[in-house]
């Protein structure tokens, strides 16, 4: 009975492990299409090939590329001739959908979308003289007047329709009026293409940058969720857990160290330790300015952090995006000014995103303590994880430190500070303290390896950091947008549904041009900001958990208080 019951134990915890990482976060934070109005029915039917398509184009870019004729778009940038077409077909489907959406949008809101529309539009699909910018200007005003016609009425299921027909105009007659050799193999219908999706790419910096988080989130999830999937084990289970997982950061931590990769050298482990002491000082600073206090309950539940930070996810990314784009501003009119593009110049650009970032993490910091005087205390932890980043990177600046902090080595160093209270604080077999250090060693033991699930993918990609955003941006496309969710008279269901649409297909388009051109375009540094959404929303999310299960450990146990609220609430709730 035992070796039968055994099996079916394991497969029941693993599917309450899948159910709880996987399906509960589509279903309770994604779009919920349930809930969409009736007339969006034409457009989702008609945007899920497109969608497939472009996810195919970045997962199987190199025999793609490798076994077809490549046609050049710019110097330097190649692309199979045969993808020409499908290509367009995702540029007209991306901005059919932008366009759908601002039809019932607020005045300003529409007006700005028509705006960044035109040269989307104008500059790429207008090479070809006067009848081409006769018919990309007439498509455009074409859409005005449809918009303006449909503005104040209710949405029907063929607006979405007349939008894909104006905007296939815009762009495929062009492109076919067009079509032929610049010479040197330049086809000036992949020349249209670059040149838009590098006009409208920096749009898609804010997706990319959440790209390079997503994979960091479902990690977290995954290993909070398996720490409570195990937590209704007797204690001498999960003495023996913790043991193992003990054993496995400290193997894993020796073999890194030993290979001799930069992070894991010995300044940048002791900067990385610096950040979670930093991270732990200001988080019991914003404690005592907000004058509230987390329950047990609270810090150690697998989805309430997540929660809370799940409302700053977007606004940081636009914000650091908007950074981005000022310091792109600032640089060209310093050049036309100066006449000089030398490295002697008035604003630093190293420095300028260094005080932009640390403004972001001030101004995040603040909103956070204002929700915590209102009862939303954890989110005390990932702004002070935040703020710690920007103190960490003054410091070794200034210090001129050959290192910087990295999130592994800063988990690691939380596990063993978590190892250190558990035993100094007595209780050992209370089993929220237990719950609280197998939570940090799991997550010690599964940040370093949080790309791997993009790996298999990544033999037939011919850009790695294209499969790994892929993965990331779907995640947080997925299960990160609840304000999909809601509606108002402004900014309608229909139109958020949209917006969430044309703007997920537009960053996989930019995701799909990078990797069929094997990186060459200019389109989008991909590489830097999946880095920085990891490095910043990322270590934002480990640490404050890290520093949550910290705190946890720190406080001794109440009488009567060792299977807690946490026991009741997750631990019954995935049985």
């Amino acid at each position: 009975m035992s070796s039968v019951s055994r099996p079916a134990t394991l497969a029941r915890s693993g599917g309450r492990l899948i159910r709880r990482v996987v399906v509960d976060p589509i279903r309770d934070e994604g779009p919920a299409p349930g809930g969409w109005p009736a007339a969006l029915r034409p457009a989702w039917i008609l945007l899920v090939p497109p969608t497939v398509l472009a996810m195919a184009l970045v997962l199987l870019a190199g025999p793609l590329r490798s076994n077809a004729h490549l046609t050049g778009s710019s110097e330097g940038v190649w692309l199979p001739t045969s993808m020409i077409a499908p290509m367009l077909v995702l540029v007209v489907a991306c901005l059919a959908a932008l366009a759908a959406a601002v039809l019932h949008l607020h005045w300003a809101a529409s007006t700005l979308g028509m705006l960044l529309l035109l040269p989307a539009l104008l500059g790429p699909f207008a090479q070809g003289g006067l009848p081409t910018i006769a018919t990309v200007l007439g498509a455009w005003v074409a859409l005005l007047v449809f918009l303006i016609v449909r503005r104040r009425r209710a949405p029907v299921w063929w607006e979405f329709v007349v939008c894909v027909g104006i905007l296939a105009v815009a762009v495929c007659v062009p492109a076919w009026l067009n079509q032929r050799s610049t010479g040197a193999l330049l086809d000036t219908r992949a020349i249209g293409l670059e040149s838009a999706l590098v006009a409208i790419a920096w749009l898609t910096i804010p997706a990319v940058f959440v790209g390079g988080y997503g994979l960091a989130a479902f990690t977290v999830r995954l290993g909070r969720w398996g720490s409570h999937t195990v937590a209704g084990r007797s204690v001498r289970g999960l003495l023996a857990l913790v043991a193992v997982a003990g054993v496995w950061v400290v193997v894993q931590t020796v073999v890194l160290v030993r290979r001799g990769d930069e992070p894991w050298r010995g300044m940048s482990i002791a900067v990385s330790a610096g950040l979670l002491v930093v991270t732990i000082a200001i988080a019991a600073g914003l404690v005592l300015v907000s004058r509230r206090r987390n329950s047990l309950g609270d810090l150690l539940h697998p989805d309430r952090l997540g929660q809370e930070l799940e409302p700053v996810i977007w606004p940081v990314a636009f914000a650091t995006a908007g950074i981005f784009l000022v310091l792109g501003v600032v640089s060209v009119a310093e050049i036309l000014i100066t006449g000089s593009r030398g490295e002697a110049r008035v604003v630093s650009p190293a420095v300028f995103v260094q005080v932009a970032q640390g403004v972001l993490a001030v101004v995040v910091t603040i909103w956070a303590v204002r929700r915590a005087r209102a009862g939303k205390v954890l989110m005390l932890f990932p702004a002070a994880a935040l703020l710690a980043n920007q103190v960490i990177r003054v410091v070794t600046r200034l210090g001129d430190i050959g290192a910087t902090w990295w999130s592994p080595a800063t988990v690691v160093a939380a596990s063993v500070l978590g190892l250190v209270l558990w035993l100094v604080r007595g209780n050992l077999l209370d089993r929220n303290r237990l719950l609280a250090v197998l939570t940090l060693l799991l997550l010690a033991a599964l940040w370093p390896w949080r790309f791997i699930i993009a790996e298999p993918f990544v033999l037939f990609a011919t850009v790695s950091a294209a499969v790994t955003v892929l993965f990331g941006l779907v995640w947080a496309l997925l299960t990160d947008v609840r304000w999909v969710q809601g509606d108002s008279r402004s900014f309608p269901r229909g139109a958020r549904v949209l917006l969430w649409w044309g703007y997920g297909l537009l960053s996989l388009t930019v995701l799909a041009w990078l990797s069929l051109t094997a990186g060459q375009s200019r389109a989008l540094n991909l590489e830097n900001f999946a880095g920085a959404g990891d490095d910043v929303l990322g270590t934002m999310l480990v640490v404050g958990v890290a520093v949550a299960c910290l705190t946890a450990l720190w406080r001794r146990p109440r009488n009567g208080h060792d299977l807690g609220s946490i026991m009741t609430q997750a631990t019954q709730s995935i049985r």
